[in-house]
């Protein structure tokens, strides 16, 4: 109590008129590092403004636990699966909804894993490059996509109903294309088995 006191320049007749005790200051301690380690679902969704970047960043606190847990390719593919259900979904004419609701889900888990893969393999000299690189990513890669998917959308078909769904399953096709890689390069890149002596 003496450090808290000295570090904090307050009488420790104040703490305790404040907390009551010891024990009651340390539970108040601990509540308020469990809220700003776990966030209320229900706090975070409550606040004004659209619903979509308040999901994201709930998965975004969450994924930050997955990742030691799981480790960043299964993070990394979890979210890309989840990214291309979603793109799938998107392009069923009668469900689109559904689709907004679970993209942010797989986006926020891919952008947490490749955040995570890029800074841990960058140096000390290299992490503002990294981080260029990242924000650079951010910025360029959502229009670039849009743009991608405008442009084979309109080559399949001038009608919206046929040319979006068509370029929505073909984005599909390449995040799950690209988990298959994932998988193919994870394999080879694993050391071969040794078999022990009997």
């Amino acid at each position: 109590m003496a450090d808290l006191v000295g570090h904090l320049g307050i009488a420790r007749a104040s703490i305790y008129a404040t907390f009551g005790g010891k024990r009651d200051l340390y539970l108040k301690a601990l509540e308020r590092y469990l809220q700003t380690r776990n966030p209320n679902p229900v706090d975070l969704l409550s606040q004004p403004g659209p619903a979509l970047p308040a999901i994201r960043a709930l998965i975004e606190a969450y994924a930050g636990r997955l990742l030691p847990r799981f480790g960043t390719r299964s993070i990394l593919a979890a979210g890309l699966l989840i990214a291309a259900g979603a793109l799938l979904l998107l392009s069923v004419p009668g469900v689109p909804y559904a689709g907004l609701a679970v993209l942010p889900l797989g986006t926020s888990l891919v952008f947490s894993a490749c955040v995570v893969s890029v800074m841990r393999h960058a140096g000390e000299h290299q992490a503002s490059l990294a981080g260029t690189l990242v924000n650079t990513a951010m910025a360029a890669g959502p229009p670039l996509g849009v743009a991608t998917a405008t442009w084979l959308a309109s080559a399949r078909s001038h009608q919206p109903v046929t040319g979006y769904p068509f370029a929505l399953r073909t984005a599909a096709i390449l995040l799950l294309a690209f988990v298959l890689l994932m998988m193919i390069t994870r394999r080879a890149s694993r050391p071969p088995a040794t078999g022990g002596t009997r």
